[in-house]
């Protein structure tokens, strides 16, 4: 693997969007940025890069130079300037979202406004909640968590700026351990060759369905390297 060369098409793409050429994709290059980002090591360290030799060759996890730092720093530099200012990066235009099996009656209290999304709720104790999602998918998905004590009371943030991060770890298993359960690891995984991807959130529609006293917000989708889905938010309120 040559992580130099895979760095230098991830700055070509980038450019080649902020050219505004069509045929590239924001979401090619935001997937591209994952797989680089899985090769820095738990220790800040870039590994995989090819070390200096007269031509293509092996590379692993421990194998780093600093021509290989430099060509990544140019790739997180040219997907800030030109990928994360472009409109079609930061999410500038609205998410779909989907509120044909929401019930307006429903406890959990669902609107929305432009690409924010908000939901409101209250314990048996008139406690009420708050949950604010934004959309836009250039800033965490989760804007704000806020109670307010009851009715007349006004709303305190709990937390903000929260993103869901579900990191996935692909590595080999050591077949030495005589074990039945081949799914399972008795040795240690970090001692051996892995990857580590981050998830990457890409929002293309929002599903909001409504079941008694219980929300459930379905947000498309959410990619950890070769591994992709759906991330589910489960809301349930108190029905007096």
């Amino acid at each position: 693997m040559n992580l130099f060369k895979s760095l230098m098409m991830l700055v070509i793409l980038a450019f080649a969007i902020s050219s505004q050429a069509q045929e590239i994709k924001p979401a090619v290059v935001k997937k591209g940025w994952s797989a680089m980002l899985g090769h820095v090591t738990n220790e800040g360290m870039l590994g995989y890069v090819q070390p200096i030799d007269a031509g293509p060759g092996e590379a692993w996890l421990d194998k780093t130079e600093v021509y290989g730092t430099g060509a990544f720093l140019s790739a997180g530099s040219e997907v800030y300037k030109k990928l994360c200012q472009s409109a079609s990066f930061a999410g500038q235009q609205e998410v779909k979202v989907d509120l044909s099996q929401y019930n307006s009656s429903c406890p959990v209290q669902i609107n929305t406004e432009g690409n924010a999304l908000h939901a409101v709720w209250q314990s048996s104790d008139d406690t009420k909640f708050r949950v604010d999602f934004n959309l836009s998918g250039s800033q965490p998905l989760i804007s704000e968590i806020s109670v307010a004590k009851d009715e007349n009371s006004p709303f305190e943030i709990l937390a903000e700026k929260i993103h869901p991060d579900f990191q996935v770890t692909i590595g080999i298993r050591d077949s030495k351990y005589d074990v039945n359960w081949p799914w399972i690891f008795f040795d240690n995984p970090f001692s051996r060759e892995f990857n580590t991807f981050p998830s990457v959130i890409d929002l293309k529609n929002v599903k909001v369905e409504s079941s008694e006293g219980r929300v459930k917000i379905t947000f498309s989708s959410i990619t950890s390297g070769s591994f992709y889905g759906d991330l589910v938010c489960h809301i349930y309120s108190v029905v007096h």
